[in-house]
């Protein structure tokens, strides 16, 4: 979380690519409100206020949250929703979509959405196997927006995976 010089985080403006302004979604916290410091600075993001019956774990290593990763997509009973912006074409990008293509055959609903760019080099030959095990693989961010739409680059570098609609990588 970047916060300014007078210790005040970003808004979710601040981190917004272009000049469009979003309405604030982030709900009255009121003073009765004893956020943790965490929370309190999502909120000043734009998040939401937290939520009771909620938790949030923070990954500080690579090894950490490759292994919460895994975990999460071996739990997951019913549905598999994930996006990323990138998906390599090295050992744990195979790794990752063997891991899913065997979710899909479980009988695991596995929908899988990448950037276009961020994953032009995805191990194509694995992508193919998650889609023949029933996954289903899309691409979003064409290589190029037409200029009408007035922006050429509103990628970011989103690592999402929702196991079973309740709980989030």
């Amino acid at each position: 979380v970047c916060v300014n010089a007078a210790q005040r985080p970003l808004s979710h403006h601040s981190v917004r690519k272009g000049r469009r302004r979003f309405p604030d979604f982030s709900g009255p916290v009121t003073a009765e409100q004893t956020l943790p410091a965490t929370a309190q600075r999502m909120v000043g993001l734009g998040a939401p206020a937290a939520v009771a019956g909620n938790r949030l774990r923070l990954l500080e290593r690579p090894e950490t949250a490759h292994a919460a990763l895994v975990a999460l997509v071996a739990s997951a009973a019913q549905r598999i929703d994930a996006t990323f912006y990138a998906l390599e074409d090295d050992a744990v990008g195979r790794d990752f979509l063997a891991r899913l293509a065997q979710r899909a055959r479980d009988g695991v609903v596995v929908r899988l959405l990448l950037d276009r760019i961020g994953s032009f080099h995805a191990p194509q030959a694995e992508l193919a196997v998650l889609r023949a095990a029933g996954g289903q693989v899309r691409f979003h961010s064409p290589f190029v927006h037409l200029p009408v739409r007035r922006h050429l680059n509103l990628r970011n570098h989103r690592k999402m995976l929702i196991a079973d609609g309740a709980q989030v990588f």
